[in-house]
């Protein structure tokens, strides 16, 4: 039996195809079991602790899990190494949430996750090139070619490219990243709201403009065919349809006739991650 966990800065969604006992905050997505509501601790230890527990008295003794993280990471040795928004998880190694589990662990970057679940099964299903961008605590980064997550020869973090050298301090220690500009703590920052209670078009629009700034650098770059919006703040009735717009200013350098990249709304928003991690090969 596999088990997806996608780990959030702030919360811990956990999902299986098999379920033992109904119990917590549950969601069911079609075939997919979801887990929600789950903190994410300061405490590594602590946490992998409760993930452990809550697995084997719901879902059963898994064999193999894919574990979703905030990066940027290490893969091959299972280890976080830097982790802005949540620092004391910096340097955390996954080999003891192994030892919790009694199953081997599959360690993948949060965000490419949710962008090959929305590949996979999602609002990419069907194209050859997905790219997105996660909207939440962070701003994550995801490229899908022809199935297969891109990786480079490290963790890719496009969430950390620099708009503005001279910007916002990010929690990276970076100035001006992408993330320093629409993540949902950057956002609180500049507009003293959370960004389920802002009301103010104005800044919905500056903060589109950002999103669609990120997104023409990506497109010069990769061209994928969709480029997908996931993560909470992705909800925000209207975001899309600015993203859009800013976009076709922004993006100049193809001809008319030239296949357009198509932005889209994820389907599964913020579950797509932990769908990402149940679909993935283990």
């Amino acid at each position: 039996m596999k088990v997806g966990i996608d780990i959030g800065a702030s919360t811990i969604k956990i999902g299986s195809l098999n379920l033992k006992t109904k119990a917590g905050h549950f969601k069911k997505l079609g075939q997919y079991f979801i887990l929600t509501g789950i903190p994410t601790d300061d405490d590594f230890r602590k946490t992998g602790q409760s993930v452990a527990r809550l697995i084997k008295e719901i879902f059963g003794q898994p064999e193999k899990v894919v574990v979703g993280c905030f990066g940027p990471l290490e893969l091959k040795k299972k280890k976080i190494l830097k982790a802005p928004n949540r620092s004391s998880w910096s340097g955390a190694d996954f080999h003891l949430w192994e030892d919790y589990l009694g199953a081997e662990i599959l360690l993948e970057n949060d965000a490419n996750l949710a962008i090959y679940g929305e590949a996979k099964v999602g609002a990419g299903k069907g194209f050859g090139i997905v790219s997105g961008f996660t909207l939440g605590s962070g701003i994550g980064y995801g490229l899908i070619i022809n199935g297969h997550i891109y990786h480079g020869n490290w963790d890719v973090e496009a969430g950390h490219m620099i708009l503005d050298p001279q910007g916002p301090l990010c929690g990276c220690g970076q100035r001006g990243c992408l993330e320093a500009y629409i993540s949902a703590k950057a956002i609180k920052q500049r507009f003293g709201q959370e960004p389920a209670q802002l009301e103010n078009e104005k800044a919905w629009d500056w903060i589109a403009s950002k999103i669609a700034q990120g997104i023409q650098i990506i497109t010069t770059v990769t061209k994928p065919d969709l480029f997908v919006l996931t993560g909470g703040i992705a909800r925000r009735k209207g975001l899309l349809q600015k993203v859009q717009k800013h976009y076709q200013t922004l993006l100049r350098i193809y001809p008319k006739e030239a296949t357009k990249t198509k932005i889209a709304l994820g389907k599964y928003i913020e579950h797509a991650g932990v769908i990402g991690a149940i679909e993935l090969p283990f």
